[in-house]
């Protein structure tokens, strides 16, 4: 039976955060469901989905340290399992508009990753991590992830996301392999490290 891929999106809910760094993740399946001609219903549970034909794009209605309370309600909702998911985060750690696409691995402090990983008790689950980059030394870390990209910055962004989205279909097709191939090569536009 198939089994579409579900990409869950983190961010905080409200119009308050809708476009601030921290986002990037609802923001970006909010455009896959743009490209998919699909809108967002209400779920039985904590969330809103959009159902496509390969995907279903999950928006939580909780708060990003919070997101763990989603994914149980999502695998008892539609029948997955956890390898049918991805998660989707932002990162400081990474240079804005850097993708990074892993099949596991720690919450490297990331909040929804955390609550996620407790709640679900394993680090086994897939990850795409959105790079926002790091913030100025005068700002801090949360003053940074909740203020919002600059117009040169969502330009970056927007690349990115077209990266994301072509990578997420190369995984339906081909498999995780040449997905993480695609989605991890550094972009043109990335500066040197």
């Amino acid at each position: 039976m198939y089994r579409p891929l579900i990409i869950v999106g983190l961010g905080n809910p409200t119009e308050l955060y809708k476009w601030t760094r921290h986002n990037v993740g609802i923001q970006f399946v909010e455009m896959m469901a743009q490209k998919e001609s699909v809108y967002f219903y209400p779920g039985k549970g904590n969330y809103y989905y959009a159902r496509a034909e390969k995907y279903i794009l999950v928006r939580p209605t909780v708060y990003m340290n919070q997101s763990g309370i989603v994914i149980p309600q999502l695998l008892e909702d539609f029948n997955a399992r956890l390898k049918d998911l991805i998660i989707v985060v932002d990162d400081i750690h990474l240079p804005l508009g850097t993708l990074r696409l892993r099949k596991k691995g720690s919450s490297g402090g990331h909040r929804g990753l955390e609550d996620i990983i407790y709640r679900v008790g394993t680090t086994k689950f897939a990850r795409l991590r959105i790079g926002i980059g790091s913030p100025p030394p005068e700002v801090g870390v949360k003053d940074y992830v909740l203020s919002p990209f600059t117009e040169e910055e969502l330009a970056t962004l927007q690349n990115a996301f077209e990266r994301a989205y072509i990578g997420l279909g190369i995984l339906i097709e081909e498999g995780f392999g040449p997905a993480m191939t695609y989605i991890n090569r550094r972009s043109e536009n990335e500066s040197e490290l």
